[in-house]
């Protein structure tokens, strides 16, 4: 049956894909995870049904915290793409999955991807239309920022409901803190890597503590093909895009696994952060993070942190059949 057209209204914040990210500077810090939460966390998500075509496992236990300071998000199609541009503040949690089929009690993976299970941004257009086209868990967030191109402190504020209680009115609250170096922002560091493929190689060294290129354990291996992905420029990503019943509230009128594969398109360069930071989740009833993501409680302490600055378009996704 043929798709009826999108009725374009006024006032609407949705626009068309694919979309121009330029000027992206992100921020990435590694963070233990617990690999049995992150299965929960991914079934929830993307297992939807034992009988479908790919089931999707995380590769290994850590996530990846990025924050993105974008200078410029654009539709690339018109009559959007005359329309203009907004800058956006991203701040995400980033889990390296793999697809495939079960054979037996095991995964036979033949695609591989990220997911993002928590997304704070500080545009309302780029929420709506970030889950609606494609399916990102995208949130309002409030965010704190050392000038662009810095090194500082970062928080993450969001609205929230804690305690679940018929009593409990929402409210503005941190979900990220990251505590920088020193006590004064200063510039990020220059480049040590200009092309994307040394980069690469030394962002999944620290990550694995492995430096010569060679992985015997296949887990490892997998996700050394993962950012291989990145050295080619591009990132796929998966998501579940779904729209609650308006008859039915215990039901979903649409329910997909999307996957749209983001390509860069210019890389500036990238490099590692120095060490001293100190990061903190609060996790509250209705943003569960640590617990959907298997972090300590705590302060947590990247065990790897870097830095890049590069363009990207996010073309239009495809559903998973």
């Amino acid at each position: 049956m043929p798709l009826p057209p999108y009725r374009e209204l006024g006032g609407g914040q949705i626009y068309r894909q694919p979309f121009l990210l330029n000027g992206t500077i992100v921020q990435s810090f590694a963070l233990a995870a617990d690999l049995s939460a992150l299965q929960r966390t991914v079934d929830k998500s993307l297992n939807l049904s034992p009988d479908q075509s790919i089931v999707y496992k995380p590769l290994l236990p850590f996530v990846l915290l990025a924050v993105a300071d974008i200078a410029s998000v654009s539709s690339a199609d018109p009559p959007d793409s005359l329309k203009g541009w907004q800058p956006e503040v991203d701040v995400a949690f980033w889990v390296p999955i793999g697809g495939g089929k079960m054979k037996g009690d095991k995964l036979e993976i033949s695609s591989l991807g990220w997911f993002l299970p928590y997304v704070y941004v500080d545009s309302p257009s780029t929420m709506v239309t970030g889950r609606e086209v494609y399916g990102f868990n995208k949130a309002l967030g409030r965010f704190t920022l050392p000038p662009r191109g810095s090194i500082g402190d970062v928080t993450a504020s969001t609205l929230v409901l804690d305690p679940y209680a018929p009593t409990t009115q929402m409210t503005w609250k941190t979900v990220v803190s990251i505590d920088a170096p020193g006590t004064e922002p200063f510039p990020l560091p220059a480049p040590e890597h200009t092309s994307p493929e040394s980069f690469v190689k030394a962002v999944f060294a620290a990550l694995t503590g492995r430096d010569d290129g060679t992985v015997e354990d296949p887990t490892f291996r997998l996700m050394l093909n993962v950012f291989d992905y990145l050295a080619t420029m591009e990132v796929p990503v998966v998501f579940l895009k779904q729209f609650r019943d308006a008859e039915s509230p215990d039901l979903a009128c649409y329910q997909s696994v999307v996957v749209a594969n983001q390509k860069v398109t210019k890389f500036r360069g990238g490099g590692f952060l120095p060490s001293g930071y100190q990061i903190t989740v609060t996790s509250y009833d209705s943003q569960p993070i640590a617990t959907d993501l298997g972090l300590a409680a705590g302060t947590l302490t990247p065990f790897a942190a870097f830095h890049s600055d590069f363009d990207f378009i996010l073309p239009a996704g495809k559903v998973v059949p």
